[in-house]
């Protein structure tokens, strides 16, 4: 057997493991906090998320939902609300979706959601995560098209170019050439029904039943 012990058989002891590792992480954060200082576009939000101003976006979003659910005349959740694995995953999955949006409307509509699932009475726990997907998915200015129609014609079809609908979209400021595209993506999250009638120049469309749900919900408050 050599006199020497071969390098790679070498332990450390362990008060030195620890500081050799504590270096290694501290090199890495070096080289890439360099690495993406070097990059013209896309360093300047490596330094904004270093900086903790992430955090801080988060935060301020997180705050204004407090505020919302305070509004609607919640205290706090109750231990018994994390107990239950639906209770957790909603807001777990509300928490996530706030932290994402800088829409104001959004959050209060989370903040409703949440507000209506804990008073026991409103909505089960399925039927608020499903809305939770419905204000995840849509923009503001979707959401007001289809809160619009429903509120103009209910679950009935209507035509598209109808005078009436047209100027209730625009005073609200929904332009003309804005509604079919709206509409087809209202028809992809299933809250609308569209008839494509080519021959006769456009299309017909209506609100569904899930759509109907989800905006009487939310009118209740």
């Amino acid at each position: 057997m050599s006199e020497f012990q071969d390098i790679s058989e070498y332990q450390l002891p362990q008060e030195y493991q620890e500081k050799v590792r504590e270096f290694k992480q501290a090199q890495a954060k070096i080289t890439l906090d360099g690495f993406f200082g070097s990059l013209p576009i896309v360093g300047p939000f490596w330094s904004a998320y270093r900086s903790g101003m992430f955090e801080f976006i988060v935060a301020e979003r997180f705050s204004k939902f407090d505020c919302e659910l305070k509004t609607l005349g919640m205290s706090a959740l109750t231990p018994e609300f994390f107990k239950r694995d639906e209770g957790f995953d909603l807001i777990t999955k509300v928490l996530q979706q706030v932290s994402r949006t800088r829409s104001e409307e959004k959050i209060k509509r989370f903040a409703r959601i949440v507000q209506g699932v804990t008073s026991g009475e409103e909505i089960d726990f399925e039927q608020a995560e499903t809305f939770v997907d419905i204000i995840a998915e849509t923009s503001d200015e979707e959401m007001l098209y289809l809160a619009l129609t429903y509120k103009q014609y209910g679950m009935k079809d209507f035509w598209i170019n109808e005078e009436s609908h047209i100027n209730t979209m625009e005073s609200r400021g929904i332009m003309r050439g804005r509604h079919k595209y709206i509409v087809k993506r209202l028809e992809s999250y299933g809250l609308m029904i569209v008839e494509d009638m080519a021959a006769a120049g456009g299309f017909s469309h209506e609100c569904t039943e899930v759509a109907a749900e989800f905006l009487d919900f939310m009118e209740k408050q």
